[in-house]
Order: C-alpha cells, then sequence, then structure tokens
C-alpha cells in the first residue's frame, strides 16, 4: 500500500492531469518519498511475482532484512516511479517530483518498538521539522515557478539533491 496505492491514484489520474496540462499551462504529480529509499531494493522475486507473494514469506524475509525492510524499498519505488512517469508523460505537460519531507514529527513509526523506531522517537522532539516545515518541499513541487520545464527531480528542502543510488539502475 505503501507504493501501490499511491502508483494506482496517479495512474487513475493521468487522464485528469493531461486535461489539466492543456487548459492550465502544465500539471505536476508530486510523490513522497524519503531518504530511505537510499536503503532500498527493488527485488523482483519479492515484488513481481504474485504466486511467490502469495503466502508473504518473501516479504516477510524482507521486512526482517534490514531496520528499513519494505519501507526503505517502497520509498525507492516512489522515485523510480516518479522518474519514469516524468519521462513518460513529459511530452504530454506532465511533470512529476519525488520529494524528501525530511525528519517531521508526527505520529508515524510511534507504535513501531524495534530499536531504531525507537531512537528516532525519542530523538523526534529535538530534531524533527514540525508539521508545516515538513510540506514545504512538497508544496515548493506541486506549485513554485522555479520548476517550470523541470521534472524527474529528487528534492529535499527545496532543492534538487542527487536521487538515491539504487533508483539510478531500476527499469
Amino acid at each position: 500500500v505503501n507504493h501501490l496505492g499511491h502508483f494506482l491514484l496517479t495512474v487513475l489520474l493521468i487522464p485528469s492531469l493531461e486535461v489539466g496540462s492543456k487548459t492550465g499551462g502544465g500539471a505536476r504529480v508530486v510523490h513522497v518519498s524519503s531518504s530511505a529509499a537510499g536503503f532500498g531494493v527493488v527485488d523482483r522475486a519479492t515484488y513481481s511475482d504474485e504466486i511467490k507473494n502469495a503466502d508473504g514469506k518473501l516479504f516477510d524475509t524482507r521486512m526482517a532484512a534490514n531496520v528499513e525492510g519494505v519501507y526503505g524499498d517502497t520509498k525507492l519505488m516512489q522515485v523510480v516511479f516518479s522518474r519514469e512517469l516524468d519521462r513518460r508523460l513529459l511530452a504530454r505537460g506532465v511533470r512529476s517530483f519525488a520529494v524528501h519531507p525530511g525528519f517531521v514529527d508526527t505520529t508515524f513509526g510511534r507504535l513501531d518498538r524495534r530499536w531504531m523506531q525507537t531512537v528516532m522517537v525519542i530523538a523526534r522532539p529535538f530534531i524533527a521539522r514540525d508539521p508545516a516545515q515538513g510540506c514545504l518541499t512538497q508544496v515548493f513541487a506541486a506549485v513554485d515557478a522555479q520548476l517550470e520545464g523541470q521534472g524527474g527531480l529528487f528534492l529535499d528542502n527545496m532543492e534538487e539533491i542527487p536521487p538515491p543510488p539504487p533508483a539510478l539502475g531500476v527499469e
């Protein structure tokens, strides 16, 4: 759901985005990713084969493989999808961006008892951005004139940053 829901919604909105791009001078899609995408892996054996995934064993194995697990994978998928969407829809006036909102002070992960999540919950009040700061890059990607004519970018703090290395070699 962390990627597939976003993917499906985007695909369903493409006709409306194309109409909007013709009548309003362009359209943008903003995918919320994360720096955790740098830890992600798009493993076809885990994510592409319904038969192998029917019992969830491969998913569970991947989830347990590292602290970021499937979360990093899905955030990587967001970056890969955003870049490919931009490539495919450029000629139709639709641009796509992936953004890292930063470490934002929300309730996300508060009930997760893994050690890394516990550290993040403790650190949150001291280093996290408040939600208003956390949404700035998404709003910037959606409407700022500085990004006219651009797309396929990965943004953080309202600036382009290099995409996570795993996103560069995924087809």
